[in-house]
């Protein structure tokens, strides 16, 4: 508005040194740019100084705890991740190996149906049983999908980078 006005009377502002001893008080508030410049200095001694140099150090503990923080969660976010999606790598290959076994029992006992001797319910129990194991099969890998997903979310990475960053190597081809 001043800059304004004086634009219409053809009449500039004159500059100004400004002196505030408000600097230690309100350090982002204390600058305000009108028609002229301002000049801020701090201007406190003693007990002001003192009072200054301890809130920066006080934000100063406070970013540090903040960032230590941020540390902490990101790498307990990682580290269940990678627990998880081992569990689930071990889990994958003992139901891999059960799969195996129930598919040779059923085999075997679609032969022992030909030979007369086991039923139809036998089979039946045999396929409940494959089934089951294959659904589990199938869950696992779904957890350890999302066990990934999480661990790339935590850094905004791909998960073999957070396993580079880790030192951690993927046991298998899945990874």
């Amino acid at each position: 508005m001043a800059l304004t006005n004086g634009e219409l009377a053809k009449q500039y502002p004159g500059l100004a040194l400004v002196l505030n001893a408000e600097y230690a008080r309100n350090a982002p508030e204390s600058s305000k740019w009108l028609a002229g410049f301002s000049l801020d200095l701090p201007l406190d001694f003693g007990t002001r100084k003192a009072v200054r140099i301890e809130a920066a150090a006080q934000a100063q503990v406070l970013a540090r705890l903040d960032y230590a923080l941020t540390q902490r969660a990101v790498a307990s976010k990682i580290t269940a991740s990678v627990d998880a999606i081992q569990a689930s790598l071990g889990e994958q290959a003992l139901l891999q190996t059960c799969t195996a076994l129930l598919q040779s029992w059923l085999k075997f006992v679609e032969q022992r149906i030909l030979e007369g001797q086991a039923t139809r319910q036998d089979q039946l129990k045999s396929q409940q049983e494959l089934l089951t194991t294959q659904l589990s099969l199938v869950r696992s890998k779904t957890s350890e999908r999302v066990a990934r997903s999480q661990s790339a979310q935590a850094l905004g990475l791909p998960f073999t980078q957070i396993l580079d960053l880790c030192g951690l190597r993927p046991r298998n081809h899945l990874a």
